[in-house]
């Protein structure tokens, strides 16, 4: 991500950290509001799948 790269340099052990404040921040989120998605689990699936489908082909092809 070239955004914050003239600006913010991080270690590898920060952006690890990062990463698992946001799975733990998901995990909250999800079971406090688990009825709220319940109904809505076919489209946050296919929104996962697509954009998964989109950043790994970026990545293949080098583009990010």
């Amino acid at each position: 991500m070239k955004l914050f790269r003239e600006y913010y340099s991080f270690t590898w052990w920060q952006v690890v950290l990062f990463k698992l404040f946001l799975f733990v921040t998901g995990i909250i989120v999800g079971t406090y509001f688990a009825d709220f998605f319940r109904g809505w689990y076919t489209v946050l699936i296919t929104l996962f799948v697509v954009l998964m489908g989109y950043f790994s082909y970026a990545w293949v092809g080098n583009r990010i």
